[in-house]
């Protein structure tokens, strides 16, 4: 479990993908809130992967990123 709530910070421009993966079934959760950039970082956007057949839950109400969430395998 991911724990921490905050904001990650996201820098310089285009697309940032953040990949999770793994075998795990049981609740894999990432509480970080997932954000598009701001300030200096405006046009920077975020995006999920999800690979391999784990199960992964963003847990963060506040989450707001434009990008894809994608799930290539799993659920």
């Amino acid at each position: 479990v991911f724990s921490n709530t905050g904001a990650i910070g996201v820098t310089g421009t285009g697309t940032k993908l953040l990949t999770l993966g793994g075998a795990s079934i049981g609740d894999n959760t990432f509480n970080p809130q997932l954000v598009d950039g701001t300030g200096t970082a405006a046009t920077a956007t975020v995006g999920v992967w999800k690979t391999d057949g784990g199960l992964w839950i963003l847990g963060n109400a506040a989450n707001s990123y434009t990008r894809a969430t994608t799930i290539q395998n799993g659920g």
